[in-house]
């Protein structure tokens, strides 16, 4: 005969509401140019944590992003660019601790890893090939300065440093973001497409590594939980 006993019970884990600090990372566009050169990126992060598994985060980066070149082994139209970017992010981070039993240590290598997204702005500051370097005096179309909007997908993994009191103070992170430019102007051409491949969103990447501090007021987290025994 089996006997099913559902035992109800709350699991908690205390953290604190706050977190700031820092992320550095390598960059790679993809625009209409095909050679891309790598960059770099560097930003602050203010953290509100809504549980120990799901911070929301402001962030204001910068970087740099460029490509092409002055010969056709590089670009085969002569184009070229350089975009020293600032942008401002807001995204959420939801971790697998937020889905899974924390309570279980067999889970505890996965519960941080994470899936986020966000959107924001930036502002693209470029210096181009604006006029083609060949003698044509062609100009090619497209904005050295712009604002646009971003759309953002993260995937990436929280190491957790904990006080006496199991609240993580200090959080390392390894991230892949991947980032879309709304208004395609991240290299600052706008070519028409009857005479340049022009078809796909501007986007760049980012490999980046982070710091984060956690402070402010201590919070109880408390899960329901249901566990099944079988006799």
């Amino acid at each position: 005969m089996c006997v099913i006993i559902k035992v109800r019970a709350q699991s908690n884990n205390s953290y604190t509401t706050f977190g700031a600090g820092f992320d550095v990372g390598s960059t790679r566009g993809f625009t209409d140019l095909v050679h891309q050169n790598p960059g770099y990126s560097f930003d602050l992060h203010f953290n509100y944590n809504y549980s120990p598994y799901v911070p929301i985060s402001l962030e204001l980066q910068h970087g740099l992003l460029s490509g092409g070149g002055d010969t056709k082994a590089l670009d085969q139209n002569l184009r070229k660019y350089q975009n020293n970017y600032t942008a401002l992010m807001l995204h959420i981070d939801p971790q697998l601790g937020s889905l899974l039993d924390f309570d279980n240590d067999l889970l505890d290598i996965v519960k941080n890893w994470y899936v986020g997204f966000g959107a924001g702005g930036i502002y693209n500051y470029l210096l181009t090939n604006r006029v083609k370097p060949d003698g044509s005096h062609y100009v090619f179309p497209g904005k050295d300065r712009s604002k646009e909007f971003l759309a953002m997908g993260k995937i990436g993994y929280a190491l957790k440093l904990y006080n006496g009191f199991g609240e993580a103070t200090y959080v390392i992170t390894v991230c892949y973001t991947h980032n879309f430019d709304i208004g395609d102007g991240l290299d600052g051409y706008n070519d028409p497409t009857a005479k340049f491949k022009n078809q796909d969103v501007d986007q760049y990447r980012q490999i980046s590594i982070g710091f984060t501090y956690n402070f402010g007021a201590v919070q109880p987290y408390y899960r329901k939980r249901n566990y099944g025994r079988h006799h």
